[in-house]
């Protein structure tokens, strides 16, 4: 891991599919670092792609808490949610993605698929 930072190094593991690897690693970090939001949300992308999907919800809805504006912990919150069968709570966290990002492709196909229109979606507003 030498000159990458342990985020770094377990975002690739997670994108190589060794879930279980950033697991060891992000939850070590997590219990240094409870406010980062980086560590939550990995660590929420991988727990979903073990099948872990409540402890996933709750990393995520963590990241937002923490980050509000990062769009892709809202769609994979969505993602998750969908997952256990809570869909009128993913269609929200997809529209909130939307509102977010209104750009993000990933999140009008799953409202489509989902049979939800999202042209009522308004861009949420920017605090500064």
């Amino acid at each position: 891991m030498k000159g990458v930072t342990n985020i770094e190094w377990s975002k690739t593991q997670i994108e190589k599919k060794n879930y279980n690897e950033a697991i060891k690693v992000l939850t070590n970090l997590l219990k240094k670092d409870r406010r980062n939001y980086q560590i939550s949300f990995y660590l929420g992308i991988a727990k979903y792609n073990i099948g872990e999907y409540r402890e996933s919800e709750k990393l995520l809805r963590k990241t937002i808490k923490l980050a509000n504006d990062h769009f892709l912990a809202h769609y994979n919150l969505a993602l998750c949610l969908e997952k256990q069968d809570k869909t009128p709570e993913a269609i929200e966290m997809y529209k909130q993605t939307l509102r977010i990002n209104p750009n993000y492709e990933n999140a009008k196909k799953k409202l489509l698929g989902l049979g939800i229109s999202f042209s009522g979606v308004r861009k949420a507003p920017t605090t500064k």
